[in-house]
């Protein structure tokens, strides 16, 4: 068994940048990013990763994610959370609750290269 990132693993990670992240902080003032976001970025780089439906009567596409590719990037986020990669991170609603049964934000740890 590989103990690597795979290729989506390591795809999400790259498009963790300034373009996905959210409009808060974690509370120790690390970048959030959403998840949301990162995961529509990836299906807008692989058209494969959608299914289609036209429907004649209606004049209509209608388009959405595949079951397969929803199950993968959860399991690559579930996997790096696992990690130590990426933390979770919960943002309270306006109704006072937080949902902890889905990963929405992440957070990860700042990067630093020491040259000698």
């Amino acid at each position: 068994m590989s103990r690597g990132l795979g290729k989506l693993q390591r795809e999400i990670l790259r498009t963790l940048n300034k373009d996905h992240e959210a409009d808060f902080v974690s509370h120790d003032f690390r970048t959030v990013y959403d998840l949301l976001a990162v995961k529509m970025t990836l299906v807008a780089r692989d058209k494969a990763r959608t299914d289609r439906l036209y429907v004649p009567e209606l004049r209509a596409v209608y388009i959405w994610h595949t079951g397969a590719f929803t199950a993968a990037f959860s399991r690559a986020i579930r996997t790096l959370v696992k990690r130590g990669l990426l933390r979770q991170e919960y943002r309270q609603t306006l109704a006072g609750d937080i949902n902890l049964y889905h990963t929405y934000f992440v957070s990860r740890e700042p990067i630093s290269v020491n040259s000698e």
